[in-house]
């Protein structure tokens, strides 16, 4: 399949050619040893289920393509893929099967990727300096948000605290954390944390994750950024 980017995907084999565009950056080599593969079924056949999930929170088919999100009939899963080149270092996956163990299903080194969403890229990097760059929680909120036209990288989590030699590299022209009310007080600490190393950021005080709010209320909530 050949994405409108330039980049391809095989399913058969899961050679990836990814453009400049969407391509990841690393905080630190991973062994190809130690890499991993996806299922073995993974093609963009989305089941009813899987599309009636991501239309809770105003995503479509389109914003899976789009995004080069995959889906696994055989493990009911949604999958988010993050690459090195043609090599796969990670990936999330939303679960549909009753018998799973948890909703989310994360296999690989997560937290060695750093993908930052953007309406007009997809997934990748882009050219955050001169931009605010919004860190949240989980990877639907980073592509929600992104389609708002915000830099926007999920945390898988909330450890901003790896984040700050990123943030250094791309010197974005502020760092908005947006985490959900659980947060609140971390989101404040880890955002005096960037601002004693030199960097512009606050934290925005929401009751939810971006995610639950309609494209409406976060255009209130990100209002001045």
């Amino acid at each position: 399949m050949t994405y409108p980017d330039g980049g391809s995907f095989c399913f058969k084999c899961h050679y990836t050619i990814k453009n400049n565009s969407y391509s990841h950056y690393i905080e630190k080599p991973i062994p190809k040893q130690q890499t991993i593969a996806l299922p073995g079924d993974v093609d963009i056949n989305y089941s009813a289920q899987a599309l009636d999930w991501i239309d809770k929170y105003q995503l479509s088919k389109s914003d899976l393509l789009h995004n080069v999100v995959l889906f696994s009939a055989e493990y009911n899963q949604l999958i988010f893929p993050f690459w090195n080149d043609e090599v796969l270092i990670a990936y999330q996956a939303r679960c549909f099967s009753k018998n799973a163990k948890s909703k989310w299903f994360t296999k690989g080194y997560i937290q060695t990727v750093n993908p930052i969403y953007f309406l007009s890229k997809g997934v990748g990097h882009g050219n955050v300096k001169g931009n605010a760059l919004f860190l949240v929680e989980d990877v639907i909120s980073a592509i929600k948000l992104s389609k708002l036209g915000k830099y926007t990288m999920p945390l898988f989590g909330v450890n901003i605290k790896i984040k700050l030699a990123l943030i250094r590299i791309l010197r974005p022209l502020e760092t908005i954390i947006f985490l959900d009310e659980d947060q609140h007080l971390h989101s404040v600490k880890e955002s005096l944390r960037i601002r004693s190393e030199g960097f512009k950021c606050h934290s925005i005080l929401s009751e939810k994750d971006p995610k639950e709010y309609t494209y409406e209320e976060l255009e209130i909530l990100t209002r001045s950024n």
